[in-house]
């Protein structure tokens, strides 16, 4: 399969996508991390960032749109 070239370099534009802490929650229990700093309310209220933070890999999401 050959790689069409035409789209390279092509850009869209970013959209933002809020994640509330209940998928937080359900996606570490999902793949398994149990760190209480994206399960735990109390514990992540006392942590850093005061509220939970996600799983590095549930940081970036891409998306494809198509024409």
């Amino acid at each position: 399969m050959a790689i069409d070239t035409k789209f390279i370099g092509k850009t869209y534009p970013t959209h933002t996508y809020e994640v509330g802490k209940e998928k937080i929650k359900e996606y570490a229990k999902a793949i398994k991390n149990p760190d209480p700093h994206y399960l735990d309310d109390d514990f992540a209220k006392k942590s850093n960032t005061a509220r939970l933070s996600r799983p590095a890999s549930r940081c970036i999401r891409f998306t494809t749109r198509c024409p």
